[in-house]
């Protein structure tokens, strides 16, 4: 696979860090090293941070909120998994599913599409489902360009 395709969106505004399980039960690749670095928001210059936390873990820091991300890639669009790890009683441990895809050296991060409306207590089985079946009809992410989160890597 050349550069990852969909991504780490809202990586992490993480739009709904609300699921109790990540995306894939395993992770489905390493770690992209194209991934890893200091990046900033084109929008309003905040910091994302993506370290190499194991083999196929990255620790991501997104504004300073804290989250552990895998690859969760489903139906040849490129997912994380984030997991909030803030000390925060209503989101700590609850994932979040990301799309992302690096574009002319930009990171472009992207939420699914709030239309889907996928319950978060739906079991990961079904769920996965759900979001596969909306991956290969094209409406599980928010195709509105005002939602992307775009960065570009400090030098």
């Amino acid at each position: 696979m050349s550069k990852p395709l969909l991504i780490l969106s809202a990586l992490l505004a993480l739009a709904g860090c609300n699921f109790v399980s990540p995306l894939t039960g395993k992770p489905t690749r390493e770690v992209d090293p194209s991934l890893l670095g200091s990046w900033f928001s084109l929008a309003d210059g905040k910091p994302l941070e993506v370290c190499r936390l194991s083999r196929e873990e990255y620790l991501v820091l997104d504004d300073g909120a804290p989250f552990v991300c895998t690859h969760s890639d489903l139906a040849g669009a490129s997912f994380v998994s984030c997991r909030q790890i803030r000390n925060d009683k209503d989101s700590y441990g609850k994932f979040a599913y990301v799309a992302y895809k690096m574009e002319n050296g930009d990171l472009i991060l992207r939420n699914l599409s709030e239309a889907l409306k996928i319950d978060p207590d739906l079991p990961a089985p079904e769920r996965r489902r759900l979001i596969e079946e909306a991956v290969k009809s094209g409406n599980a992410l928010d195709s509105d360009s005002a939602h992307e989160r775009r960065f570009k890597k400090k030098a």
